[in-house]
């Protein structure tokens, strides 16, 4: 990949030694993602000196390239061309051919000055625990009205995640999958590593910017500002029997480029799905979004209630309850025409609903 070549092309210059003390003269930046579209992880640290810029990779190499002045300025890095743009939360970099088409761009965020961890404190503190906080939607599905707790439980060397999707206090449905993950150290500053990836550099940093015995806070980054993610103690509780996990850590494609659609179609599926369906009042649409593995399994779910004006809506929990857990047995899917960059597809099914009852389903 063209993003790997260009790492390739930075480690081939000049290796440095490992950068072990902080650096009045410089700023330091995790990676967040790269192509900005598919919020891609990457793992590698960028040092900004008034000079140059510093790639540093988990293996603690580091390689060093000019610096370019501004927005309009590039740097030559063989056949491509190497432009920055300083974001107000984030520092955009963008490969361009020669022609100055567009390559792939990284995206970088500031590191937050926090107090020295003890990372062996820190494992120790969390070790064994459960976590949880609150959500307004995964990075797979858009979603307006489901309540979403997420619980972390960690292990030695892997997490737990639980997903926990409400409605007006009520369990519509839950999921979890297992990921590995790694405390990462530098320039005594402490973050996650996660790998949830089918590809070995697809490794998600996520900054510890806040700790104590009852909680942590780590920086997400998304949608082009970093986003503190605070996370409460809690009881360990049962796990989801359901699992689900994405077959890549990034946003997934969308469904107009499968033109997904259920192969027995529509007339099976309200066949399907309109049995023993609950019975709601009111006229207009409830729409389910939901995400689409490269296996073909499905969960990341969010909703959306409208009322025949398309403003928002409130309509039976139960019936809420029942769409999203005969959703998740679909099985009858086309074969998914997955993307260089993504390997998951976000779907969605919107019932219309007429004087409470399940009259019509697209797409």
């Amino acid at each position: 990949m063209k993003y790997h070549r260009f790492l390739l092309l930075l480690a081939s210059f000049t290796l440095l030694s490992c950068i072990t003390q902080k650096n009045k003269d410089s700023e330091l930046y995790v990676s967040g993602y790269y192509i900005e579209n598919y919020n891609i992880p990457a793992n590698l640290f960028l040092e900004v000196k008034s000079d140059s810029l510093r790639f540093i990779y988990p293996n603690n190499e580091i390689s060093s390239r000019k610096k370019p002045i501004n927005s309009k300025d590039t740097v030559s890095i063989e056949n491509s061309l190497l432009v920055m743009q300083k974001r107000p939360q984030s520092l955009f970099l963008q490969s361009l051919k020669k022609d100055k088409t567009k390559e792939f761009d990284l995206t970088f965020f500031p590191v937050i000055e926090t107090k020295k961890w003890d990372k062996g404190k820190v494992f120790n503190q969390l070790l064994n625990q459960t976590f949880e906080t609150q959500i307004d939607r995964t990075l797979s599905s858009p979603n307006s009205d489901l309540d979403i707790k997420k619980t972390l439980t960690f292990s030695k060397d892997s997490i737990l995640i639980a997903y926990y999707y409400f409605l007006d206090n009520q369990l519509m449905y839950a999921e979890n999958e297992k990921i590995a993950y790694k405390l990462i150290e530098k320039n005594d500053y402490l973050f996650f590593e996660f790998d949830s990836s089918d590809f070995p550099d697809y490794k998600r940093m996520n900054q510890i910017v806040a700790l104590n015995k009852h909680s942590f806070t780590f920086n997400i980054y998304k949608d082009r500002e970093a986003t503190p993610e605070i996370y409460i103690k809690t009881e360990s509780k049962q796990l989801p029997k359901k699992s689900f996990k994405p077959c890549r850590d990034s946003r997934p494609g969308e469904y107009y480029h499968n033109h997904i659609k259920y192969t027995k179609g529509n007339n099976n599926l309200m066949n399907k799905i309109r049995k023993n369906a609950p019975l709601t009042t009111g006229s207009g649409y409830i729409t389910i979004h939901f995400t689409i593995n490269c296996n073909k399994e499905i969960g990341r779910f969010g909703v959306e209630q409208m009322n025949t004006l398309y403003e928002p809506a409130i309509y039976n929990p139960e019936l809420i309850k029942h769409l999203i857990n005969e959703i998740a047995l679909l099985k009858d899917w086309p074969d998914l025409k997955l993307g260089k960059y993504y390997q998951d597809i976000h779907a969605f099914l919107m019932f219309k609903i007429k004087d409470g009852k399940i009259i019509d389903v697209c797409p």
